[in-house]
């Protein structure tokens, strides 16, 4: 037993790290947020659906671990990742921090954005079984997921932990242009926060590049008569730790007062109120601020390969990975669509070279069809089966009356393949301009 508790506790770890903690590096998904995505496509593509609809679903097809799967849903929802959404869908704004209503009473539903960036072409990725069944082993996005809300993407797994930025989806595409020999000047792109950025240049790029870095951040305030009012402060602060630099002032001296006003529509709004005039000035306040509302955030971007081991992935990288992935999905698509038309130009042809034979054995051998088709095939030099699988496939009324002009098929195609020649300027001239 002492040797195999061990074991087992490898074997656990490795699992969670696989599957709970970290985001895949294909598509940037953690797996139960890639689940909760793909059911909401599938269960709520147009219209508003109940989130214990979608999250039934999930549990039943995907997801058997219980009814906490909602919270995920709640956070992809926050996080703007699903962003067309009805109900009270909780609060996390200041200081204040409400829960979601129960699932009963929200909804959500696919929206445009996500679809375009992720879901096009999820019907030619193939299923593989996991720990339930079926399902897709990734979404073929165009940038990866982990990049995109309004938070950073966090993960404690065993013996690692991630913290990735999030950015702009345009600005992730300029810098995807950039590394891609699209754009000639290096956009050097900033993470997304609320509160002032005084990171530099080079921290970013180092970050972009390195998958490691610092972003130096000071919290937004500003002042409203005989107040001060908190606009933000950096996520590695804890509020009770700055108010606490206040209790002098507040609990012995009665000097400043405290209102939080935060709400969704002013969005983080805490009041700093000087109370007694005499001897406090507002600067008093602002100069313990501007101490106080410094921080930073230290980025770590791991994420998990495809042999499910734990590796730091920088930004860039990210960018490209999923990008070469989307690349080989959309020329197979390509191809498969070429193949389709080739198919359909030839079936076509062939109904053309059998109409006119087939009124005149038809005349002859009016109750054997089985003479028709051998004679067919004997006259167009055809083997027996393609003949056969096309009179299988329509009625004797439908192949007179099929039209077999191809001209546009074959234009069409042609177009196809032209893109697939060129699909690396296709791809970003006709599916990265719109993302």
């Amino acid at each position: 037993m002492d040797k195999l508790l061990p074991e087992l506790y490898g074997i656990y770890g490795r699992y969670i790290n696989e599957f709970r903690s970290f985001p895949f590096i294909l598509d940037g998904c953690k797996l139960a947020e890639r689940r909760i995505l793909i059911s909401t496509f599938e269960l709520a593509p147009k219209k508003l659906i109940k989130a214990s609809g979608i999250i039934g679903w999930c549990i039943m097809k995907y997801h058997p671990h219980g009814e906490a799967i909602y919270d995920v849903l709640v956070r992809l929802v926050n996080n703007k990742i699903l962003d067309n959404t009805q109900g009270n869908w909780g609060l996390k704004l200041g200081i204040k921090e409400e829960s979601a209503a129960p699932m009963r009473y929200t909804e959500t539903k696919m929206t445009k954005w996500l679809y375009d960036l992720a879901f096009e072409y999820i019907n030619y990725i193939e299923r593989e079984i996991l720990e339930f069944g079926e399902e897709p082993p990734l979404l073929p996005t165009k940038l990866p997921i982990c990049l995109l809300g309004e938070e950073n993407t966090q993960g404690i797994g065993f013996g690692y932990r991630t913290y990735i930025p999030v950015y702009k989806r345009e600005d992730l595409v300029k810098r995807l242009g950039w590394l891609l020999g699209y754009r000639k000047t290096e956009p050097i792109i900033r993470s997304m926060t609320d509160c002032t950025d005084l990171t530099s240049d080079a921290e970013h790029q180092r970050i972009l590049t390195t998958g490691k870095g610092q972003m130096k951040l000071k919290g937004k305030y500003e002042i409203d008569g005989k107040s001060v009012i908190i606009r933000s402060w950096p996520s590695s602060k804890q509020w009770a730790s700055i108010e606490t630099k206040f209790q002098k002032e507040i609990e012995v001296e009665k000097a400043v007062g405290i209102t939080d006003e935060t709400n969704e529509k002013n969005g983080c709004q805490i009041r700093f109120t000087i109370k007694r005039q005499r001897g406090f000035h507002i600067s008093k306040l602002t100069d313990k601020f501007d101490k106080l509302l410094e921080g930073s955030i230290t980025f770590e971007c791991n994420m998990v390969d495809t042999n499910g081991k734990v590796k730091l992935v920088p930004p860039d990288k990210m960018l490209l990975i999923t990008y070469k992935m989307y690349k080989s999905i959309v020329e197979n698509v390509l191809k498969s669509n070429i193949a389709e038309l080739t198919s359909t130009i030839t079936e076509l042809n062939i109904i053309k070279d059998i109409k006119p034979i087939l009124s005149v054995e038809l005349k002859a051998h009016p109750d054997d069809v089985d003479q028709v088709m051998k004679n067919i095939s004997t006259q167009l030099k055809l083997d027996l089966e393609i003949i056969k699988g096309i009179f299988e496939k329509y009625t004797l009324a439908r192949i007179f009356r099929i039209k077999t002009e191809t001209v546009n098929l074959i234009t069409k195609r042609k177009e196809l393949q032209d893109n697939l020649s060129n699909s690396s300027q296709y791809i970003w001239d006709n599916k990265f301009q719109k993302v």
